[in-house]
């Protein structure tokens, strides 16, 4: 699935019975983009909310999240990508223009909302209607999308002020606190501590504020964390473990596997290819 053809297009409506998401972090980009509704969408340390017309484009290893807002129906569109779908950009433009796009939430309107759409379509339709012209068409569509954002926001700022991180200053303190020191012995009472609350108060505002619970969000990082150092380190199951903050490498294996769908030799295995 993370090979470099990867490439997926969906359009799709959920109701007020959708299944919960869980934080989730994967080794390619996806453009999330609201076509009716509104959403809480979370990536790493930063909460927005998001209505229709909103677009953010997520790079690969961010843990994100959307949540819902109220109770209602909403239309997003989906597209994943791998990293090699830029490539070409990156020979063409500077490294930081193209990665000063990502992760922050783009509004469009009236023109600019009929044009991302109708290149979002264009992606959907050469995904379900593949030949032998769809892989350079869509790698194109990719690449029309990033220079388009990458012009607006240099010319007009494009990029909303009205996307403000949502997130109450202290639980992001404890969010940063968490990503900077998952290999510890991260506790709901050390962090309550740290940011003074009570554990108590803190579980219920930490959710509240990012949609998922403390230890839900810990272990998301860490398995992170673990995925890469898989890939890109020769180092033991047992020492990945241990530098992930899991004490145990039986039960980060039992784990792993829960959340990735294989075992933490297997996705070693399955991904050598993409060592650096």
């Amino acid at each position: 699935m993370d090979n470099i053809d990867y490439f997926i297009a969906e359009r799709g409506t959920k109701g007020k019975n959708e299944i919960v998401q869980c934080p989730h972090f994967h080794k390619y980009y996806e453009i999330y983009y609201l076509i009716h509704g509104s959403r809480k969408f979370f990536v790493e340390d930063t909460v927005y909310k998001m209505y229709a017309g909103d677009l953010i484009i997520v790079s690969e290893g961010k843990v994100h999240k959307s949540t819902r807002i109220k109770d209602e129906t909403y239309e997003k569109f989906l597209v994943c990508f791998h990293k090699n779908y830029l490539s070409n950009l990156y020979d063409e433009f500077m490294y930081y223009e193209i990665n000063d796009c990502i992760n922050k939430p783009y509004k469009f309107s009236g023109k600019n909302k009929v044009y991302i759409e109708t290149l979002l379509n264009k992606m959907s339709f050469e995904k379900s209607n593949p030949d032998n012209y769809s892989p350079v068409l869509l790698r194109n569509y990719i690449n029309e999308l990033i220079i388009f954002l990458v012009r607006e926001k240099n010319y007009s700022m494009l990029y909303s002020d009205n996307h403000q991180n949502l997130m109450d200053n202290t639980i992001q303190k404890a969010v940063r606190y968490i990503c900077s020191n998952y290999a510890n012995n991260i506790t709901l009472k050390k962090i309550s501590e740290y940011i003074n609350m009570s554990p108590t108060y803190f579980s219920k505002k930490f959710r509240r504020e990012t949609g998922f619970g403390f230890k839900e969000y810990l272990l998301s990082v860490r398995l992170r964390a673990a995925s890469f150092m898989l890939i890109q380190t020769n180092k033991s199951i047992t020492e990945i473990a241990m530098q992930c903050g899991f004490n145990d490498s039986n039960y980060f294996g039992d784990v792993f596997k829960k959340n990735k769908g294989m075992s933490p030799t297997i996705y070693r295995k399955s991904n050598e290819s993409t060592k650096v």
